[in-house]
């Protein structure tokens, strides 16, 4: 009978232009520390006959069981209008199946708060001015709390010049660097143009990402080739 073939391991480091859910297969179980990112929020176009939004979170939660670290944290942005399916979809999207594994639930931890600096957006249907942007925080398993104090209101700068979807770096480097330490793995499947990979980056974490457009991949490619940001004393001091 011949022998399977080994799947090699990936490289940490890199964004890859491919699917998430491959990338994930080829990791071994549980590397990541922290899962940071920010799945697509839109409707359309429809994805295993679901709306994207909903088939995104549930791909997020599968790819945390399978890659967190036992107490690991997955970190995501959150769109109001859908927040109590989302929060379901993390609490049990993690044994759906996606994902064939036993790894332990992922439970609710936090919410951190990021103001608007730009523009006001209206949600039109609910009559809703949004001034922030709810910041999921869940954890895989047994409670751990991280080893830095965190604040839950953050008001990071406006950013867009990569993609309309782009979030304020200012924000990722100030969550990441309360829950990890230099070394630590920092995983981002929905890897965008790459800015929680950059923030990792900058802060000393080995990373790893994914993006599965082709021209999207090549702005995070871009951004991923600066070495030094100018900004970080902008955030406010957070007590030990």
């Amino acid at each position: 009978m011949p022998k399977k073939k080994k799947v090699q391991s990936p490289e940490m480091n890199r964004i890859y232009n491919e699917d998430n859910w491959t990338l994930t297969e080829r990791m071994e179980p549980e590397p990541v520390d922290i899962l940071f990112t920010d799945p697509p929020y839109v409707t359309e176009p429809l994805v295993d006959d679901m709306p994207m939004w909903e088939w995104a979170y549930l791909r997020l939660a599968a790819i945390a069981g399978h890659v967190l670290k036992p107490s690991g944290f997955v970190i995501t942005y959150a769109p109001q209008a859908h927040l109590p399916d989302i929060m379901d979809i993390l609490k049990t999207g993690s044994t759906c199946g996606i994902c064939t594994n036993d790894s332990p639930r992922l439970n609710y931890f936090w919410i951190i708060q990021s103001i608007n600096s730009g523009p006001v957006i209206k949600a039109h249907k609910w009559n809703a001015l949004c001034l922030h942007k709810p910041i999921l925080i869940y954890q895989k398993g047994e409670f751990k709390s991280p080893s830095r104090c965190f604040a839950d209101v953050l008001r990071g700068k406006r950013q867009k010049r990569f993609h309309p979807w782009q979030q304020s770096i200012q924000d990722v480097i100030g969550i990441l660097d309360r829950f990890m330490m230099p070394g630590q793995v920092l995983y981002d499947p929905f890897a965008g143009t790459g800015t929680t990979l950059l923030a990792g980056k900058l802060l000393g974490m080995q990373w790893i990402g994914a993006e599965i457009d082709e021209n999207t991949y090549k702005k995070a490619m871009n951004q991923l080739s600066q070495s030094t940001f100018e900004g970080l004393d902008h955030f406010e001091k957070v007590p030990e």
